[in-house]
């Protein structure tokens, strides 16, 4: 069968196949759509007789993703390509008030076997929706997360943002500094396990692609090599894409085949031999992780990827077959939300930034919906670098704002190095600081793991509650918070499932009471609630309360000096004490961490009748101190706080083990080495 030339003059966006028409079912609808790795669209509300002319902003066309409808009541359909996801389109008929997927309208061919097929998933609640969607694509493509330790362990970045992007210390050349941020490292104690190396390192054409994938002799003048056997850490390396000068290629004196477009500044390989021996030659100088950066600049510079359907997969494809047949990850970073879904097929894709470079917006921190997304596809987000020094941000707001001091005071909310560590923890992905020699504040960035750089991570990323979308979408401001309002959580499941939740927030302008329901950890209860006011490792400021099905917790406004703040929630456990005797205990966990309760510190919880079990995992040597509430009746409100700290011995393996006593209300506690 010959390919079948496509009208493209007619359709901008995509071939017409059958769609979705939005009918006059007499209710109010809004939508939202993913554009780029980040959420940029805004809530659009749908008047009551459907899709109107007069909704233009919602992203169609090659920069849009999934397109989510939902009502008043948070009931949620998602709609997305559901196969050829690199040549898939939406096309928005705003006459017709209709949406469809179909092949990219400026195909010039479509051979014989290719299709598009979409998708259509309902569910009760915006989350639960998109997360559902996810997880039947991720079903059907097999997706399975490989293992990354650049995704488990703590990290080291010199990306836009980091205090050595394009920065070298002072008389020092980028090999000299390297050694001297790492040597500075160890000194302090701070368990980094990779270094990211950003654009600086390698040669660039002048339309700033990459020429050849090698170290500036300026930069490293002992080559990567040497550095990586200096230095002791594998290395997560960037690139971004290929100059039409690049030397790789046949027409400039190389080995292999690439698509060049000399009037676009950009180049693509189109052999796998070429990523092989890129690959095989990154491997020797330390390389584990592979970050593919500037996707969307490559895939909407190229023609070739516009009117060749088959042209974007194979790259991405020929790319990943030669990572994962040398056991290396790839970071995908601005990202069009096709790459994300082509994901699904290419597990060697471990992590994917969510956000914007850190320093390149006030809104950096805002990734609540962007990683409901990646979680969706089974991407762990990765949230960008940040810096954890009070001084550092404050200087860098001092010299942007300048005299503005309404500038200076949005800049210290948008970079406070608080909310940008909790954040990096909440979003279960990537954390990796980026300071300067002497300005890393190691109590702040140690909130996230353990003694040895291993992040303790909730299961899934914080994200947006649903109230939130009501609120926005629809000008109800009963429905939600005037602010930013973020939930995730750590469940055991067990013949006794406990849920340990976080609430996040931040920009809230006005008191907002959240409820078990509205926050998503209403499944089981009762629940305990507690929140920590001080990052003082030594004196913890605990409030705590109960947390009813039908009661709320207040979530304040934020304050010029507070911007954002977390209540975290625990199962209240009953155990006997004897005949019609009880007392309550929750495990508040690790207090001082971002995330208290996680599967990497926690393994398991035993509970009998009258005992609760809790099995931890540590690193030989390692002290951590754990925190318990417990009275004879949480739910009045009264409890008392038991410290039990815990010296892991050389399994790496402890027991706390608490058993009521039938003659006292107290719970004695005690802890051994499993």
């Amino acid at each position: 069968m010959p390919s079948q030339l496509l009208p493209l003059d007619a359709i901008p966006d995509a071939t017409v196949p059958p769609g979705v028409d939005i009918l006059d079912g007499g209710m109010a609808l809004a939508t939202f759509t993913w554009m780029r790795e980040e959420v940029v669209q805004s809530l659009v509300a749908l008047a009551p007789k459907g899709w109107t002319a007069e909704t233009t902003q919602i992203n169609f066309g090659e920069q849009a993703g999934p397109l989510v409808l939902f009502d008043r009541s948070a009931k949620a359909l998602v709609m997305s390509p559901f196969d050829s996801f690199m040549s898939a389109n939406a096309y928005h008929d705003r006459a017709g008030s209709s949406v469809h997927f179909g092949v990219m309208g400026r195909a010039e061919g479509v051979p014989a076997g290719h299709g598009t097929r979409t998708i259509l998933h309902h569910g009760e609640g915006v989350n639960a929706a998109v997360f559902d969607w996810g997880r039947a694509l991720q079903t059907y493509y097999g997706r399975e997360q490989v293992s990354d330790f650049t995704t488990d362990y703590l990290g080291y970045y010199t990306d836009n943002g980091a205090f050595y992007y394009y920065n070298t210390e002072e008389g020092m050349n980028y090999e000299e500094t390297v050694l001297a941020v790492v040597d500075h490292l160890s000194e302090i104690g701070l368990p980094i396990k990779y270094f990211q190396l950003d654009s600086w390192w390698y040669p660039k054409g002048a339309d700033e692609g990459v020429v050849e994938w090698t170290a500036l002799p300026d930069v490293f003048p002992n080559g990567l090599q040497n550095l990586y056997q200096a230095v002791g850490l594998p290395f997560l390396a960037h690139n971004r894409w290929f100059s039409p000068e690049t030397t790789y290629a046949t027409e400039n004196g190389g080995e292999y085949e690439f698509l060049i477009e000399p009037e676009n500044g950009k180049a693509l390989p189109l052999e796998r031999r070429f990523w092989d021996d890129l690959l095989d030659e990154a491997r020797v100088w330390g390389l584990v992780t592979y970050e593919q950066d500037w996707l969307d600049q490559t895939y909407t510079g190229l023609d070739a990827l516009h009117t060749d359907v088959d042209l974007a997969w194979r790259w991405l494809n020929e790319m990943h077959g030669a990572a994962d047949a040398r056991g290396i990850n790839l970071q995908y970073c601005m990202a069009l939300p096709r790459f994300a879904l082509a994901a699904l097929a290419l597990p060697r894709v471990s992590q994917i930034r969510v956000s914007e470079d850190y320093l390149a917006t006030f809104l950096n921190w805002d990734i609540g919906v962007s990683s409901m997304f990646a979680h969706a596809l089974g991407i762990p987000a990765f949230k960008d670098t940040y810096q954890s020094s009070d001084y550092t941000v404050a200087a860098r707001c001092s010299r942007l704002g300048g005299n503005d001091a309404e500038t200076i005071e949005k800049c210290l909310r948008a970079f406070e190095p608080g909310l940008h560590s909790a954040i990096s923890s909440l979003s279960a992905g990537p954390v990796a600081p980026g300071d300067a020699i002497g300005e890393m504040n190691v109590t702040r960035i140690m909130r996230c793991c353990n003694a040895d750089g291993l992040i303790l991570k909730p299961d899934r990323p914080a994200t947006l509650i649903d109230a939130k979308y009501i609120r926005e979408a629809f000008g109800n401001a009963e429905a939600g918070p005037a602010g930013v309002a973020w939930t995730t959580h750590t469940l055991y499941d067990g013949a006794t499932p406990l849920e340990f939740g976080v609430i996040f927030w931040t920009d809230m302008t006005e008191e907002y009471l959240i409820s078990p329901s509205a926050s998503g950890l209403g499944n089981y209860l009762p629940l305990f609630a507690y929140r920590v006011s001080s990052e003082d490792e030594e004196n913890v400021n605990l409030e705590a309360r109960f947390f009813p099905e039908d009661g709320h917790l207040p979530l304040n406004a934020n304050t010029a000096t507070y911007y954002y703040d977390l209540w975290y929630t625990a199962p209240i456990i009953t155990l006997s004490r004897g005949e019609n005797l009880f007392v309550d205990i929750a495990f508040l966990g690790e207090m001082r961490k971002w995330i208290p309760v996680s599967k990497q510190r926690v393994s398991r919880f035993e509970i009998t009748s009258n005992m609760l079990q809790v099995h931890l995992n540590g690193v030989p040597g390692e002290m951590v101190k754990f925190h318990l509430a417990d009275g004879t009746d949480l739910t009045e409100g009264a409890y008392f706080l038991t410290e039990l700290p815990v010296t892991f011995g050389d399994s790496g393996r402890a027991i706390i083990e608490c058993i009521a006593d039938p003659d006292t209300p107290d719970i004695p506690c005690s802890t051994r080495e499993e």
